[in-house]
């Protein structure tokens, strides 16, 4: 019986720890290369972040030369002063940030000083000021700001009107306001005055006129003379705007008459005045917030009313006297060389009345029937 031979069972190899450590070694290194790759991309990827954002240092001020804009990429170590445009923030400004005369947008910016729009329009959206906030006679639109400091608003019209025009339109409400005071006054003063420059304005209005042109010619001569004085201007201005508005009154008068006519009502003079006035002033103040085309339209306005109602004014004025004499007189016929004079009738006499003769009664007893005598005419009239 043979034996069956099995091979012999080698035993197994035991790991060497220089074999363990180095194959570990291998293999944390290129984690380790990685990482410390990415590690490194990363704040690479950092630093050209900061590198992008573009840094400016100095103040920057524009006068009437145009617009700053400030990116949201851009920081501006410094002030910026505007007088007459736009700053647009939508980056960061270190310090203040002053606009006169224009408009401020602060769009997701950050300002590290105080924000002062002075008649302008100031809009802000998503922003930090970390100084003051400063609104002064110009509109304001908040959303979502932080503002680290006080806040003054003391603005007039509101956001939707620029600066510029919020000064001409409160200019325009006060001049308008003024001259209805005086209008009152002058009507109420003299009221036959405005009658009579009203009824006179539609017969001589075509020579009112070219004397008005003869009389702002004199009158731009006069101030000339009298601007070196002291006194003599502001005088004569001021009488020559009562005399401007006392006829200009008359004009408005006639007119309002007519349209209250037309509507079956009879005006009263003050009532006819401040009716048409009424109407020129609301058109004015309508057409001032529309910007640029209401400020056109208004100008066109303005021309055609001086044309034709401030220069026939003045020349009504001049023609009538102040409104004490009518332009249209009485035709009176004057008795020529040949003309045959004839002698006023004759006024008869009236007769004298006579004591009144008695009449026989027939009644009384004795009387004896004659003939009658005719009646005396006296007796009649005495009757």
């Amino acid at each position: 019986m043979k034996a069956t031979l099995r091979p012999a069972e080698h035993p197994r190899p035991r790991p060497r720890p220089m074999i363990v450590l180095a194959t570990l070694f291998l293999i944390a290194v290129p984690l380790t290369g990685t990482g410390s790759h990415a590690l490194g991309s990363s704040r690479d990827d950092s630093d050209r972040t900061d590198l992008r954002q573009k840094r400016h240092y100095g103040d920057l001020i524009n006068i009437f030369t145009g617009d700053i804009r400030i990116p949201a990429d851009t920081i501006r170590h410094g002030s910026i002063i505007c007088i007459g445009g736009d700053v647009v923030v939508e980056g960061e400004v270190s310090r203040d940030v002053i606009v006169i005369l224009g408009s401020m947008k602060l769009d997701g910016g950050e300002i590290g000083g105080s924000l002062f729009g002075i008649l302008s329009k100031v809009e802000l959206r998503d922003a930090e000021i970390h100084g003051e906030l400063f609104n002064i006679a110009g509109g304001m639109t908040r959303e979502e700001v932080y503002v680290g400091g006080q806040i003054f608003d003391l603005g007039i019209l509101g956001s939707w009107f620029p600066g510029i025009l919020t000064l001409l339109t409160w200019w325009r409400v006060f001049s308008l306001l003024f001259v209805f005071i005086l209008v009152v006054m002058l009507v109420a003063l003299a009221p036959e005055r405005v009658r009579m420059i009203g009824q006179e304005a539609p017969v001589r209005y075509v020579s009112a006129f070219f004397v008005g042109v003869l009389a702002y010619v004199a009158l731009l001569l006069l101030f000339t003379v009298a601007t070196p004085t002291i006194i003599g201007l502001p005088v004569i201005y001021l009488g020559y705007l009562a005399l401007k508005w006392l006829a200009i009154a008359g004009m408005f008068h006639a007119l309002g008459q007519r349209v209250g006519r037309a509507f079956g009502r009879e005006m009263s003079p003050l009532g006819a005045v401040l009716l048409v006035y009424g109407i020129y002033a609301v058109i004015l103040l309508v057409l001032s917030p529309l910007g640029l085309p209401g400020l056109a339209l208004i100008t066109l306005i303005r021309i055609f009313f001086f044309c034709f109602f401030e220069v026939p004014a003045v020349g009504l004025v001049l023609l009538t006297r102040v409104g004490t004499k009518s332009g249209r007189r009485a035709p009176v016929t004057k008795p020529g060389p040949m003309t045959p004079v004839s002698p006023p009738p004759p006024v008869a006499p009236a007769p004298l009345a006579g004591p009144p003769t008695p009449r026989p009664s027939a009644s009384q007893p004795g009387s004896e029937p004659g003939p009658v005598a005719p009646a005396d005419p006296s007796e009649d009239r005495s009757d």
